[in-house]
């Protein structure tokens, strides 16, 4: 009995494993096409329900939709309502797996066609690097027929597990049991398709009563979640919010569903009519996700509010490139982009810490409590050590892409935090010359740094708004208009002290002081325009800036 058992749990191994080949190959060759699918087709919430449910069907899992979601949540791509929308979605487009697990797995003999799959394409993906879009097209086909095998050792497990025990006391057992076994088996397995294909299997081999694998398929439908809430755990509030807002609807549902399920089996077997017990239960799993949709795409705003208004204690690691691996395909570039875009706008709150500027209007996102209270010295160590960190993981996605869009894009990301680091060792040369002159008892020191202070406020905030609304202005014309105000600012003051007597009331050491600060500003409000110049520009864009910049300055 031990050696059945074992071979239902490698059965289920295996299947699990074909589907983490799947997904792997999945992100690799389309990650890219979907991604921009979902930016494209979710303004609206039913729209962004219909997105979500044909990306799911063609990439037959949910999980990567749902983890897609954190991501564009966490890059303010979606906001709290379309990802919401896209999960409901995501819960209908998941159940086409199990249709076609049902209507291909339960009536052909899979060894016939997992045995040459795994054969031939896992012979393959040893011909090909792993760079190569061919060899992830050979793993998505070698992952089919790991899950075709597993199905397969499945099936055929539950069969003598059947004929070794007596197992008819299953059917007398409460329902609420059967919950809770799908709950947990989804859970261990973390993957809904998973349990599926032990209730069907179970319910194919007469070991349970239909409503019996019904109330499994309820349980699973709560236990799948479990991986995004803890995916999203360490991350920013934000993706903390969409994983409960998918938790509650899953646990509504199972609520209202298992209430309800005594009468949903008599609608389907008696008044609908389906005779073929497997097909019941997909058609139950199907029709009770697209309950939950109807039950809550009108009050989608509320509980978008309500989890808007819900406090979360930040995580203190709110580095996004340490928790994905390089190796992980789109979602690394997608990481990478984050961290970078997270890290101009840290640069920002240091610039302000050095100048003792008021916060900015609006909240900047992934900032820590730790953080917060961090003075100007350790947030120039943070940004030093934040640089390495994408420095390091830049050369090493470098390293596994061979795409060359993608490849410039990484170089266009090194380029801007290269340049945001100049920025900030600019400011920070600068710490003793500002605590000098905003503590002067001169009113000629005091008065260019309190100048020098309210041009670094403006600059700042200009570039705070850029960060947060690219798509208000052309950013090219207002990166060049920033340019010139900072130009006309450095030769301004230095017509001043060279011009207008400006250094009378100085000594020659004071007079130094200024003409380095002046510098020193003007470095670093020229690289924080550069850094955005990288960020946001194309190619010819950027040479043309340069041009321009190079002839001005």
């Amino acid at each position: 009995m031990g050696l059945i058992l074992f071979k239902l749990l490698a059965g289920i191994v295996i299947f699990l494993l074909g589907f983490s080949f799947i997904e792997e190959a999945i992100r690799n060759v389309t990650g890219r096409a979907f991604k921009l699918f979902l930016k494209k087709h979710t303004s609206q919430p039913v729209r962004g329900l219909v997105a979500g449910a044909l990306v799911t069907a063609i990439l037959q899992s949910s999980s990567i939709v749902n983890f897609l979601v954190l991501s564009f949540v966490g890059t303010g791509v979606l906001n709290l309502y379309q990802a919401l929308a896209v999960m409901l979605g995501a819960n209908i487009g998941t159940t086409v797996t199990s249709w076609i697990i049902v209507l291909v797995g339960f009536k052909l003999n899979l060894e016939d066609l997992a045995f040459p799959l795994i054969a031939l394409c896992g012979f393959f993906t040893f011909l090909y690097k792993k760079q190569n879009i061919l060899f992830f097209w050979m793993r998505l086909l070698f992952g089919m027929g790991f899950l075709f095998f597993g199905l397969e050792y499945i099936k055929i497990s539950v069969f003598e597990v059947i004929a070794s025990f007596d197992l008819a006391f299953l059917n007398q057992s409460p329902l609420l049991l059967f919950v809770l076994f799908g709950l947990i088996a989804t859970t261990l397995t973390q993957s809904s398709s998973a349990t599926v294909v032990l209730a069907l299997s179970a319910l194919n081999a007469e070991a349970i009563s239909l409503i019996a694998a019904m109330a499994i398929v309820l349980g699973s439908e709560v236990g799948t979640t479990l991986k995004l809430v803890l995916a999203a755990l360490d991350g920013p509030v934000i993706k903390k919010k969409v994983a409960l807002g998918n938790l509650v609807f899953n646990s509504v549902t199972l609520v209202v569903a298992f209430t309800l399920i005594r009468p949903t089996h008599s609608l389907i077997r008696d008044f609908i009519g389906i005779g073929d017990h497997l097909v019941a239960l997909v058609f139950y799993q199907s029709l009770i996700n697209v309950g939950c949709a109807i039950l809550f795409l009108p009050i989608l705003k509320k509980l978008g509010h309500w989890l808007e208004v819900l406090s979360f204690r930040d995580s203190d690691d709110t580095s996004i490139i340490r928790k994905v691996k390089v190796t992980d395909g789109d979602y690394a570039h997608e990481a990478l982009e984050t961290e970078t875009h997270q890290m101009m706008q840290w640069v920002l709150v240091f610039t302000r810490k050095a100048f003792r500027l008021e916060n900015p209007a609006e909240p900047l996102p992934g900032i820590s409590s730790k953080m917060a209270g961090m003075d100007r010295l350790q947030w120039y160590n943070h940004l030093k050590s934040l640089h390495g960190e994408i420095r390091n993981y830049a050369f090493n996605l470098q390293r596994l892409t061979t795409e060359e869009e993608k490849l410039n894009r990484i170089d266009q990301l090194l380029e801007t935090v290269r340049d945001a680091m100049f920025a900030v060792k600019s400011i920070k040369d600068s710490f003793h010359d500002i605590d000098l002159l905003s503590n002067s008892s001169n009113d000629v020191k005091f008065g260019f740094y309190m100048e020098t202070r309210q041009k670094v406020m403006e600059l700042v905030d200009e570039i705070g708004g850029i960060l947060q609304h690219p798509e208000a202005q052309p950013v090219y014309d207002q990166l060049f208009s920033n340019v010139k105000k900072l130009e006309d600012h450095y030769h301004t003051m230095v017509g001043r002290f060279y011009k207008d007597g400006f250094d009378i009331a100085l000594s020659g050491d004071e007079f130094s002081t200024l003409i380095n600060f002046n510098r020193e500003v003007f470095n670093a409000g020229k690289y924080l325009i550069i850094m955005l110049k990288e960020y946001y520009l194309s190619a010819q864009q950027a040479e043309l800036f340069d041009e321009q910049l190079h002839a001005g300055l």
